[in-house]
């Protein structure tokens, strides 16, 4: 468990959690408290893209930002469709899998998930932010999650029947340097 020095933030990792049992927890306890939750599975990049504003955060974060309005644009690029009901605004991954959704009256205002088919569950994950959760933490996941780069995993890190949705390609620069190509032969030397 990490403490922030005025001891009013939390960062829990839990490596043994398995199935709803959150693997990592942020929580603040201060005059407005807050609560990430990041389930078993979630891709660990989500997790680090938390943890780094947290640092950079204003003694008052700030609480009239939506970050869906300054990410709109980046959901859209990236082929994310939305819809609302009522206050509640979801999102839904070009390929289907992954389903956004913020409702701001809800303790849980912040719900990312995923959706896969025909699996048994075990490769899905979710995170959640509450409501008072400053609108730095969810712009900073957002834009990680909807980022165009690729991940670097190992084949065995990404579940079997998850593998038909990747693009998987091997990294050149992990097999070695290149062996430097033969050079040309010379020319035939003129006979008389």
């Amino acid at each position: 468990m990490l403490t922030s020095p005025d001891d009013a933030t939390t960062i829990s990792y839990h490596m043994l959690a398995s199935g709803p049992v959150p693997r990592w927890t942020a929580a603040h306890s201060g005059p407005r408290p807050w609560t990430a939750t990041f389930s078993c599975n979630t891709p660990r990049e989500l997790p680090h893209a938390l943890l780094a504003p947290l640092t950079l955060l204003p003694s008052h974060p700030l609480t009239d930002t939506d970050p869906l309005k300054d990410l709109a644009e980046d959901l859209y690029n990236a082929g994310w469709k939305r819809t609302a009901y009522g206050t509640r605004t979801v999102y839904l991954s070009a390929d289907r899998l992954c389903i956004l959704a913020h409702t701001p009256h809800e303790e849980a205002a912040w719900q990312i998930a995923t959706q896969t088919p025909r699996s048994d569950g075990s490769e899905r994950w979710n995170l959640s932010l509450s409501h008072d959760a400053p609108p730095q933490l969810a712009r900073s996941v957002i834009r990680t999650l909807v980022r165009g780069e690729p991940v670097m995993r190992r084949l065995r890190e990404i579940p079997r029947p998850l593998r038909q949705y990747a693009v998987i390609a091997p990294l050149a620069e992990f097999r070695g340097p290149r062996k430097p190509p033969e050079p040309p032969a010379p020319p035939p030397s003129p006979s008389r």
